[in-house]
């Protein structure tokens, strides 16, 4: 939005800041309609996040980090406008920190933070200087006249998304590290920060299903990992007690032959072929017992 560069020229910028808010929020209006332009006209549900560089300072002065008179004009028509409005810097705060022209207590006095990016005679001025000029608005997700939530979800259950984090980022130059760096810091403005939890809507009976779905997958997963790991659950023990272990549980085991085994013990498992030979001998010996002479 508008910036204001002098003390005499605020009345203008904030008039101009305000027609280019409600442009905005009418284009917001539009572009986040989930009705499809209904008789109601355009209606939100999906959560909105609303953040840069907004330039009206919502400081009540230099040094006194409580709502302006503007900071209040403006989050009123946000709110009337497009519902429930969060300003996630503040409500961490506690109060509006400096974003734009910040300074430091030396023992010379009051000195600025940042000397080249920023026009050095806004700290000479207390309206211009320290302010809070950046944001992040958060609008939650909104309910239809059922009582629902975007993605079907009642109005008692959590939200889709929920702000966690949010901080001013000074992106400050490591000198030490960049030696003959031209600045200080990156922009003349310190950035804001966010972290926001996003919560997966499960109520809808298309969510539980895609939830069973998602744990039978998971099952899946586990056994693929587990069959791909056979190694697991051994202990380190001989081989001869794990193959022990195994003919106990029904299996064949055909240990390799040690010098010290008899013939018998390191017999190897009859082939296809010598069981077929020693069946065909003892049909011959059961002809043989059934023909034999006479008495």
């Amino acid at each position: 939005l508008q910036s204001t560069y002098s003390e005499d020229s605020f009345e203008h910028a904030r008039l101009v800041r305000h027609q280019q808010l409600e442009q905005l929020v009418d284009f917001l209006r539009e572009a986040t309609d989930d009705t499809s332009g209904g008789a109601s006209g355009p209606q939100r549900f999906w959560p909105l996040v609303l953040c840069g560089t907004l330039n009206f300072n919502g400081r009540k002065g230099p040094m006194e980090g409580t709502h302006s008179a503007e900071y209040c004009v403006v989050t009123d028509l946000l709110r009337d406008r497009l519902g429930e409005v969060r300003d996630l810097l503040y409500d961490v705060v506690g109060s509006h920190p400096v974003t734009y022209a910040d300074t430091r207590l030396a023992a010379s006095g009051e000195l600025p933070v940042e000397r080249v990016l920023t026009n050095s005679s806004v700290y000479d001025s207390p309206s211009l200087k320290r302010q809070c000029l950046d944001y992040m608005f958060f609008f939650p997700q909104r309910q239809d006249q059922d009582g629902h939530r975007a993605g079907g979800s009642r109005g008692s259950e959590p939200e889709a998304v929920v702000p966690a984090t949010c901080q001013v980022e000074r992106f400050l130059v490591d000198r030490t590290k960049d030696v003959g760096a031209p600045v200080t810091q990156l922009s003349d403005h310190y950035g804001v920060e966010a972290t926001l939890a996003v919560i997966p809507v499960m109520s809808s009976p298309a969510g539980q299903a895609q939830q069973g779905s998602g744990e039978e997958v998971e099952e899946t997963h586990e056994q693929i990992r587990g069959d791909a790991r056979p190694w697991e659950g051994f202990s380190a023990a001989p081989m001869g007690s794990i193959a022990t272990g195994l003919a106990e549980e029904g299996e064949e085991m055909v240990p390799d032959p040690s010098p010290g085994d008899s013939p018998q013990a390191r017999s190897p498992a009859a082939g296809p072929e010598e069981a077929a030979d020693r069946e065909a001998e003892a049909v011959s010996e059961e002809q043989a017992s059934s023909t034999g002479a006479p008495e």
